[in-house]
């Protein structure tokens, strides 16, 4: 069995995603099970056509050649196309393949109202890009794709009605939730209050926020994962707020080449997420499965609320109070753990998309 996932990036050349992060853990323990796994993406600075990544052959094309990326697809040749949320790149896999099979993951729907959102935030002096992935994403051809795809699933539970009724589907989405490595128990946290912002320095999240909570809390330590993408803006942000006491910016941290990520979340007590929007963020679960509570201002598939403390006026400083007054943390970080443990578990995951694999394959042969 030969699976070709499509994926906007792979965590890898500088383009650090959760879709990327989940793509490479998913890819390694099918791998595990004897599945033969690549991926195709966009290039990225650095990147030739054809690579390896942790033993996945990785087909690169220019984002700007359809032409290219067909070709990609066609030297692939794969079984099953999983293409992780739709794109025109899904469309163009099954023209490219007709005789495989095709598979799409939603990890994020985006509404109109989502991507006037991005806009005006992450990408208002970048148009042109915009626009490139307002239609990469939302032509008739990727609806065609959705309604053609011989299996269609949701990472968060939320999406499934929305994916539904979006897309007018006959019959609901499968949810499978995110894949990620959960230790065997919670591992021993700091003896100090500790706080963890994980992810990209970029309007839309609310970097900024993170920064300044920290001076509201002396006694707390604050560790960012994460940098801008604009060096400007980086540098700026980091003369701005390097000289608190309190505040470890660590800019990014490769989980896939050191261990330095893992013992952040081992030992940090809350994650803080300040996104105006989102889908089930990855860091999300990343942080549950070391047991950290979750202060949210975004609450998909309630986990903030469930695991943390949603923050949806704003007040974070507020809920921090909160989590932090009388260890409440502790037990939420404990409850979000065993969800994960339920249905995030890396074992689990893997094992359901064999299941639906094979499941195509066999319908393939009779």
């Amino acid at each position: 069995m030969r699976v070709c996932i499509l994926v906007a990036g792979l965590h890898a050349w500088g383009k650090m995603s959760g879709s990327g992060s989940t793509t490479r853990r998913l890819a390694k323990a099918l791998m595990k099970r004897g599945i033969e796994v690549c991926a195709v993406t966009p290039r990225r600075s650095g990147q030739n056509d054809l690579e390896q990544v942790d033993g996945i052959k990785v087909f690169g094309f220019s984002k700007y050649s359809y032409r290219d990326q067909l070709r990609a697809i066609r030297n692939s040749e794969a079984d099953i196309y999983h293409s992780k949320d739709p794109s025109f790149g899904t469309w163009l896999a099954m023209k490219a393949a007709p005789r495989s099979k095709h598979l799409i993951t939603f990890l994020d729907t985006r509404s109109l109202k989502d991507w006037l959102l991005v806009l005006k935030s992450d990408l208002a002096d970048k148009h042109f890009r915009f626009a490139a992935s307002y239609l990469y994403e939302n032509t008739p051809f990727v609806t065609l794709g959705v309604r053609k795809a011989d299996t269609v699933v949701c990472a968060a539970k939320y999406m499934v009605p929305l994916v539904k009724s979006r897309f007018k589907l006959k019959g609901s989405p499968k949810f499978i939730a995110n894949p990620v490595e959960v230790p065997g128990s919670i591992p021993n946290k700091s003896d100090n209050p500790t706080v963890v912002f994980a992810g990209r320095w970029i309007p839309i999240k609310r970097p900024e926020l993170f920064l300044k909570i920290s001076k509201q809390f002396p006694d707390v330590q604050f560790i960012s994962m994460g940098k801008a993408e604009n060096h400007h803006r980086d540098a700026q942000l980091r003369h701005k707020y390097g000289a608190v006491a309190n505040l470890d910016l660590m800019g990014w941290v490769d989980q896939f080449r050191s261990s330095h990520f893992q013992e952040i979340f081992s030992k940090s007590w809350i994650l803080i997420n300040m996104d105006l929007r989102g889908g089930l963020p990855i860091p999300f679960v990343e942080a549950a499965s070391f047991g950290c509570a979750i202060l949210s201002s975004i609450n998909p598939d309630g986990f903030a609320s469930k695991f943390g403390y949603w923050a949806r006026m704003g007040d974070f400083a507020q809920g921090l109070r909160f989590l932090l007054n009388d260890d409440k943390w502790r037990y939420r970080g404990e409850q979000a753990y065993e969800y994960v443990k339920r249905f995030n578990d890396i074992n689990i995951v893997a094992d359901e998309y064999i299941r639906i694999y094979k499941t195509l394959l066999d319908r393939k042969i009779r």
